[in-house]
Parts: structure tokens; C-alpha cells; sequence
């Protein structure tokens, strides 16, 4: 696996997978949120993933792994498993992908899973197994099983066709918007912003991305800042979906620092506080790496005034335990 690939290739890629998709997953609306430009002097769109076909936008980069591997089977690889590592959202965009083709695989979750997120892998049939307290000790799980097994291993975010798929999303964005000047991406392993990045920074290269973390667990952007990839202690945060460290090495570190232009870090309580927003103003349930995104654009709004600004809404995964609490704690203010 090459750190080289560019952006023209993985433009190119991009525009492949989205022919190669569409007809499996959801063109999610980009839309304008009257309140947020109101309340930020900026022009704001939600680009609601959370409303993709598995609740999340990883339903993307699994469908143009599994097409396109099927495109390309061979006597080789016929009837060979699949193995992948997951919080949740890639382990049911699997699952799902798999079952369209008809194809078999296993999908190793950490201990700590949501609850929901869990369940809902149990009622689509996957073949689910829990193993680790971080999600790269659970990667490497996955890798071992899947080596011994004979399997194909499938990273949830170090992969370029993982990423191709990812950024669709840039490619409808664009689309949509082609005025738009900032997006704003929750950051985990990088899958997501690499590829959404790596179109837009092609096709308008003046574009501002933005990455953003949860403080309790910010890998790549601490690895940013470095200039190396590094391993961090990871505290628990409500944005599950993005937490972790990752792969060394990974081909998304040096396309984030190749085009992520801001980094962004928020606290529990503004990750917390940009959920219920959603919930309150949008009528909308979003997951707390979704929440990431908005909150991390809240906080730099005065830098955005008078700009045309996309934030990825990611997912919709989150338990009704997690939202009856951050209800409860908004609701006595």
C-alpha cells in the first residue's frame, strides 16, 4: 500500500465508485439550514449522511470495496471471506454490502461497542465478535483472523477503495454547491475526509477543509501536528464512531496533511451541545461523531462569515440511553 497516491488518482477513483454505487446506497440531501446562517452570518448546509441507507456514511466506501472486488474475482479468490474491524458503522455497511453479493464475512467489534450499534449488526444477521478495548487492538485482530483464516482483511478507513467510496460525498457536495467554500469533517482514522478532501482539493483547490476531532481522542490531528504518525491514550467520548488510534501506517495521514488546511478539537459538552441542536432545531437523532463536525464549526464561526459552508452530518448510530441524558441535561437549563 502506497503513501504517493494523489489526488488526481483518487478524483479519478472517486467518480468510478460513485457510477459504481449509486444504485445501492442514497444521494443524501445537502441541506440549508436557515437557523445555523442565522446564527453564524454564513451560508450553512448539512450534508446528511445520517439519513444513508445503514444510518451512516460508511455504506459508501463498503459497497465500492465489495463491487469492485466482486468486478474483479477470480477462481483465486472465489468463495474466500471477508474480515473487517469496526465501532459499528463500517462493521453494518459491510454487512450489508456482503449480503447484496451474496458474499460471507466476519466483523470484529471492540468490547466497548454501542449497545445500539451492536444490536443492530445482531438483528442484520452479521457474524459479529467482540474482541479489545481500542479499535486498532481490535484491527489487529481482525488482520490475524483473517490471515490465518486465508481471508480478506478490509480496513474501515486505510484503504483507497474504502476512500474512493467515502468521497461520493465530495462529488455530490460539489453538485450541489458549487459555490461552496469550507467542509467540515469529523476526523477518525481519515477514511471519510481523505477521500471528500482528495476530490474537492482537485476540482477546487481553493476550498477550505476542515478537520475535527473530539478532544478525548484526536490521533490524527496530534499526529498532524507532529508530522508523524503517532499512538495516543484515547479517553471515552460520545463520539465512538471516530475514536481509536489507527494504523501505522495509513495512507490517510499524509493525504490529511496534504489537505486539511484546520484542525479542530471540541469537548464532550460541545459535542453534547450540537447533538441536541440537531435534535431540538432539525428534528434530526445524530450520532456524536456527526455532532463533532457541527460543534467544531460553532466554535471558528467567526472565521466563516459570509461563507458558503458544508458540514458533513456522518451517522444517526446512537443509543436512546445517550439521548435521553443529553436531553435531560439540556432540558434543565
Amino acid at each position: 500500500m502506497t503513501d504517493k497516491i494523489s489526488n488526481q488518482d483518487l478524483c479519478n477513483e472517486v467518480e468510478k465508485a460513485h457510477h459504481r454505487i449509486k444504485s445501492y446506497i442514497r444521494r443524501t440531501p445537502l441541506e440549508y439550514s436557515a437557523y445555523l446562517s442565522e446564527r453564524t452570518c454564513a451560508k450553512v448546509y448539512l450534508k446528511l449522511e445520517s439519513e444513508q441507507i445503514t444510518g451512516a456514511f460508511k455504506a459508501r466506501g463498503a459497497f465500492n470495496k465489495v463491487l469492485k472486488f466482486s468486478e474483479n474475482d477470480s477462481k483465486q479468490t472465489e468463495g474466500k471471506k471477508f474480515f473487517t474491524a469496526s465501532s459499528g458503522n463500517h462493521g453494518m455497511a459491510m454487512t450489508m454490502a456482503l449480503q447484496a453479493s451474496g458474499k460471507k464475512g466476519t466483523i470484529y467489534v471492540p468490547n466497548n461497542v454501542a449497545k445500539s450499534k451492536f444490536e443492530n449488526l445482531v438483528l442484520h444477521k452479521a457474524d459479529v465478535r467482540k474482541f479489545g478495548d481500542d479499535c486498532m487492538v481490535t484491527e489487529r485482530e481482525a488482520m490475524r483472523a483473517a490471515k490465518e483464516e486465508g481471508g480478506i482483511y478490509v480496513s474501515p478507513y486505510n484503504d483507497p477503495d474504502i476512500i474512493a467510496g467515502q468521497g461520493t460525498i465530495g462529488l455530490e457536495i460539489l453538485q450541489d454547491l458549487k459555490d461552496v467554500d469550507a467542509v467540515f469533517v469529523t476526523v477518525g482514522g481519515g477514511g471519510l475526509i481523505s477521500g471528500i478532501s482528495s476530490y474537492l482539493k482537485q476540482m477546487k483547490p481553493n476550498i477550505k477543509i476542515v478537520g475535527c476531532s473530539p478532544a478525548n481522542s484526536n490521533v490524527m490531528e496530534q499526529s498532524a501536528e507532529a508530522g508523524k504518525q503517532i499512538e495516543i491514550v484515547n479517553l471515552e467520548t460520545l463520539s465512538d464512531g471516530s475514536a481509536g488510534n489507527i494504523d501505522i501506517p495509513s495512507i490517510t495521514f499524509p493525504i490529511c496533511q496534504r489537505n486539511v488546511d484546520r484542525w479542530v478539537n471540541v469537548t464532550e459538552d460541545e459535542i453534547a451541545d450540537a447533538m441536541y441542536l440537531m435534535l431540538d432545531v432539525h428534528h434530526k437523532v445524530i450520532e456524536g461523531a456527526a455532532g463533532v463536525a457541527l460543534a467544531s464549526f460553532l466554535k471558528v464561526k467567526a472565521d466563516f462569515q459570509g461563507q458558503n459552508v458544508a458540514v458533513v452530518i456522518c451517522g444517526s448510530g446512537v443509543g436512546i440511553a445517550t439521548i435521553k441524558k443529553i436531553i435531560d441535561t439540556h432540558w434543565k437549563e
